[in-house]
């Protein structure tokens, strides 16, 4: 232990002119056998009161000789001894290791393009979506196929033209019936000659509806990473972790609780580097991509719209306008042609 304290607070930080780091505790040791044994040692030390002018001996660095200071720095060290008895060989490496805080500290900076970034791309995503004909329900399965556009216009157009078939629906009295029903069977038109042009349109429609749920998958994932929770949970368990560091608990149940803390508050910070770790940059061009590829499917998908549609042109809509009493009070006739507040058809 002398020699890892005055590798650190001896040799090393006084050549950089700053007060020496006497040793506080260990926090975590482990036992390799290699090539020889590594012992591996995590420590906590802290920053004291006195500032050496020059080399040490590590017998001189002593709880009396290098008060703590009582608000000062604290440093965590990883300390790597190998060493090979037989051959008389020992190497010490060492690695400065950022407390909790400060690791928490560290990522929130990292992360914060990352973070206004998910914050700033959210409504033209949700825009970009219904131009497209997507819906953020569409990663839901409890969202019909037959929301999607065509299979709800042909249902909407099949009740319609199965409400105009029934004989009274156009006219003010039943007495009327046989002269504006004119034998005309408007829903057989729309079940024997459009909704086969609809069933092709529908089945292009979930073609390119599947591809293009494919195509942005990828930003769908970007939202649904619960990365904000991760964060938070991130942010809490700093402190946590740190104050029962500092405790150097003894009983086996708050040690228990410490690992506890320590692997969950390991495991988040490798989850939430991945997210961050492509950088900013890499994933709007990878968001970009998406939204270019996803663009051309829906160009497509119009495109077969525009074949299966085409023959539309050939029907001549059978209107039936009834007269409002207003317009034959005022003797004028606007029956022959729809103006904006023109409502019964």
């Amino acid at each position: 232990m002398e020699e890892i304290i005055w590798f650190h607070s001896g040799l090393a930080l006084v050549k950089k002119r700053v007060p020496p780091f006497p040793f506080l505790h260990v926090l975590k040791a482990q036992v390799q056998v290699v090539a020889g044994t590594n012992t591996i040692l995590e420590f906590l030390v802290g920053e004291s009161t006195c500032a050496k002018k020059g080399p040490i001996q590590a017998k001189q660095i002593t709880a009396a000789n290098s008060p703590l200071k009582a608000i000062g720095q604290r440093a965590l060290y990883k300390v790597t001894i190998w060493e090979k008895i037989w051959e008389n060989f020992t190497q010490i490496t060492a690695k400065k290791v950022s407390l909790p805080s400060q690791i928490v500290s560290d990522y929130v900076k990292e992360s914060d393009g990352y973070q206004k970034y998910r914050i700033q791309f959210r409504e033209p995503y949700k825009h970009f979506l219904g131009c497209v004909g997507l819906d953020e329900r569409d990663w839901n399965l409890s969202r019909p196929r037959a929301d999607l556009r065509c299979n709800a216009l042909s249902q909407q157009l099949t009740s319609m033209y199965s409400i105009t078939s029934k004989p009274d629906f156009f006219n003010e009295n039943k007495e009327k019936d046989t002269e504006t029903k004119e034998g005309v069977d408007y829903f057989g038109d729309f079940d024997r000659e459009i909704r086969p042009h609809f069933e092709k349109a529908i089945a292009a429609e979930n073609q390119y509806y599947d591809e293009m749920k494919t195509k942005m998958q990828v930003i769908h994932d970007f939202y649904t990473n619960d990365f904000e929770a991760k964060k938070a949970e991130f942010a809490s368990l700093g402190p946590e972790l740190e104050a029962l560091q500092k405790s150097r608990p003894t009983d086996p149940e708050q040690i228990q609780q410490m690992d506890k803390v320590m692997n969950r508050f390991t495991e988040l910070q490798r989850l939430l580097k991945s997210m961050i770790q492509p950088g900013l940059t890499a994933i709007q061009s990878q968001h970009l991509k998406a939204m270019r590829e996803c663009m051309e499917a829906y160009q497509k998908l119009n495109d077969n719209w525009s074949n299966c549609f085409v023959s539309f042109s050939k029907f001549k809509p059978k209107l039936t306008v009834k007269r409002r009493i207003k317009d034959e009070e005022k003797g004028k006739d606007k029956a022959d042609k729809l103006g904006e507040d023109d409502q019964d058809i």
